[in-house]
């Protein structure tokens, strides 16, 4: 208990030595800045502009290492703006992290049928397991070989299935949640 209140002020030194912050309300003010509008846009993928992914990683990477009863208030400012309005920028903004999150479902419903193909195949292997031990020809040295492997394969498939489902979707659902939740507002400046 001793070591995570430690860390949590260390934590708490480094956010206000970077970062302006009011205690009051539990914001956490992050300030990115660009020279130019094309290092925050990508211009090479589809026929309009779109957020660079290092951009909407670092972000979120900033997001993370931010404890999580903050909010934040995420200010952009871009020196040249290159022909682009703010309300240009902040629907390139808005577009690519929707697009983000419809990404982060689609592969949460990816994760979460092959969990349970991995499952189902566990227990149909665990089923052959305990057959194989119930016929009497079968119950020599061979037959408990063959009781060993297919109860190992099912445990296998059952172990990748839960960590599929628990862990990797948990990661998942995380990183969809804490974008959302935790912006409180954002806004793009000269």
């Amino acid at each position: 208990m001793f070591k995570l209140k430690k860390d949590y002020q260390l934590s708490q030194e480094i956010l206000k030595k970077h970062f302006i912050v009011d205690e009051e309300k539990k914001i956490v003010l992050i300030n990115l800045r660009y020279e130019k509008a094309s290092d925050f846009i990508d211009y090479s993928i589809g026929e309009m502009p779109s957020l660079k992914t290092e951009v909407y990683d670092r972000i979120n990477d900033l997001l993370i290492s931010i404890h999580p009863k903050y909010r934040c208030e995420l200010n952009i400012h871009i020196k040249d703006k290159e022909n682009h309005s703010s309300e240009d920028i902040m629907e390139i903004f808005n577009d690519f992290s929707n697009l983000k999150h419809v990404e982060i479902k689609r592969e949460l419903v990816r994760k979460k049928i092959s969990s349970f193909f991995l499952m189902t195949c566990g227990l149909i292997f665990l089923i052959l397991a305990i057959l194989s031990m119930s016929f009497k020809w079968i119950n020599d040295l061979g037959g408990t070989v063959l009781y060993e492997i297919l109860d190992i394969i099912a445990w296998v498939f059952i172990w990748e299935s839960v960590t599929i489902y628990y862990f990797d979707c948990f990661k998942l659902n995380a990183t969809f949640k804490l974008f959302k939740r935790r912006i409180e507002k954002i806004s793009i400046s000269d």
